[in-house]
């Protein structure tokens, strides 16, 4: 028996040997399961022998994609993965690699068949990013498959990703934000949407925000949970807790919600449930049509904002990186970018020529 390790992983593998010919087994995370392999194996191969069956190892059992992708799911997803990523993995299979792909043998899949793929994403109006999560599943599946000697070599393996267009994100400007406040004052979410607008953190931090991370005396929120469509987690969508300050207007408006809570949620419904993230969404939207915005955004688009704003007014990428919980630098690196308006006002900065501005001719405007 081969004993396999990989990134920490052990798996066993068993191989027969028929009139000199190695036949190796899947690979398991258990020995009695790889014992089992080679028992039902030896048990059919004496029962082909009895009946005088010519026994072909050249040829390999075809496996349809479907079956492998279901096997996949429930025995390596589900047992490795978190409940969430399974739930992801298990939607994209399910509504797009099956029916695209499912009747296909494992050995048959090609390039080809990816393109096909991307096309029939795109035209059901999927994005370039979006196309993209589904595509590297299906090189994952396959990358297993290639592990367990399903197939010789996974045949996406140089197939490239498709160019996602980098976009500036979306913001509000300070004057957008003061419209939609002052239409918003009674609303039971604008202490959430205040939070939000002052903090930068998104939609599942403050579903699942609870009293016993804020520290008044310090003026800090420690963000180490979320809510979910799977409910309240002790993680962060890095991984990692950090901790964000609060501004004056974030630790008034707080305070005026502790002093009449209902229970452990900073921010719940008026019948002192918790927050549904999934409202949220709707709620923003209701809020922005109250307010009459023009130009419609996001919920995590108040991150952004909050961001963007963040830099204009003199913060550095350093600071903004902690405080947003990036791990990587290279996502922060977005928010350089400042707002037309706030680069005309820099420039005023430079003045050259300025001592003989006033001996120089008028020229009317140009409109």
């Amino acid at each position: 028996m081969e004993i396999l390790k990989n990134k920490g992983e052990t798996t066993y593998r068993e191989s027969v040997y028929i009139d000199g010919k190695r036949v190796r087994s899947p690979t398991f995370r258990r020995k009695t399961d790889a014992k089992a392999w080679k028992a039902d194996f030896m048990s059919k191969i004496g029962h082909s022998k009895a009946l005088g069956i010519d026994i072909n190892l050249q040829k390999k059992e075809k496996i349809l994609f479907e079956h492998f992708l279901v096997d996949w799911l429930k025995q390596k997803i589900k047992v490795q993965r978190s409940q969430s990523t399974f739930r992801n993995y298990e939607r994209i299979v399910r509504l797009h690699l099956i029916p695209q792909m499912g009747k296909l043998a494992l050995t048959e899949i090609l390039p080809k068949h990816a393109d096909e793929l991307i096309r029939y994403l795109l035209n059901r109006g999927h994005n370039q990013k979006g196309a993209n999560l589904i595509l590297q599943t299906l090189k994952v599946a396959l990358y297993e498959a290639e592990r367990q000697d399903l197939i010789r070599t996974n045949p996406l393996k140089n197939f490239k990703m498709l160019k996602v267009p980098k976009l500036p994100p979306h913001y509000w400007t300070r004057m957008e934000v003061r419209q939609f406040i002052l239409a918003n004052i009674d609303n039971p979410l604008f202490p959430l949407f205040v939070v939000a607008l002052n903090t930068g953190m998104r939609k599942g931090e403050l579903a699942g925000l609870c009293w016993d991370r804020l520290d008044f005396s310090r003026s800090m929120i420690e963000v180490s949970r979320i809510r979910d469509r799977y409910g309240l987690r002790n993680t962060t969508k890095s991984g990692v807790a950090r901790h964000v300050p609060m501004n004056e207007m974030v630790k008034q408006t707080l305070m005026k919600l502790y002093a009449v809570r209902k229970n452990n949620f900073v921010f719940a419904r008026e019948d002192g449930q918790a927050l549904n993230p999934l409202h949220i969404y709707r709620d923003f939207g209701k809020a922005q049509a109250r307010a009459k915005m023009d130009k419609r955004i996001r919920f995590h688009d108040l991150r952004h904002t909050f961001a963007s704003h963040f830099m204009m007014s003199g913060g550095n990428l350093y600071d903004l990186q902690k405080i947003l919980g990036h791990t990587q630098f290279e996502m922060t690196q977005i928010y350089a970018h400042l707002s037309p308006d706030h680069l005309a006002n820099k420039t005023q900065i430079l003045s050259f020529g300025s001592e003989v501005l006033d001996s120089l001719p008028r020229v009317p405007l140009i409109d």
